[in-house]
């Protein structure tokens, strides 16, 4: 993966977990309205954050590569 597509990756990855903090500030107003498909959307975006600020390797804390 070349650095310009890893850096991309790692601002979307940010953005997304920003809109997750957004989300979780709020989550009362916005849990009023969606009910419990609020808090399944945080943990979405959360998962998606993080997915992307690992770079998408899959590997584990002890995997090098």
């Amino acid at each position: 993966m070349n650095r310009f597509e890893t850096n991309n990756r790692f601002i979307l990855g940010n953005v997304v977990l920003g809109l997750a903090l957004l989300l979780l500030v709020f989550l009362d107003p916005v849990s009023e309205v969606l009910g419990s498909l609020a808090m399944a959307l945080w943990i979405a975006l959360v998962g998606v954050g993080v997915y992307l600020l690992s770079g998408g390797q899959g590997g584990g804390p002890l995997n090098p590569n």
